[in-house]
């Protein structure tokens, strides 16, 4: 009941549903997208992707542009 009231008096409904459809819709696209990659392509093209953005995200945060919270 509380979570009602503080979305109520802060964010407002408006805002909250919104935020929830479009983390919906972009989730349930990215999730689409990954499995028609994988159907269409052999997971040797996956990993490559996969390491480039770790190494990528690694270096971001090492270098302080990104903060790991």
């Amino acid at each position: 009941m509380q979570a009602r009231k503080d979305i109520s008096v802060t964010g407002g409904w408006g805002p909250t549903i919104v935020g929830i459809v479009v983390s919906f819709i972009v989730g349930y696209a990215s999730i689409a997208w990954l499995l028609r990659l994988v159907a269409k392509h052999p997971i040797s093209v996956f990993v490559p992707y996969r390491i480039v953005v770790g190494v990528a995200v690694i270096l971001l945060v090492a270098t302080g542009l990104v903060a790991a919270v």
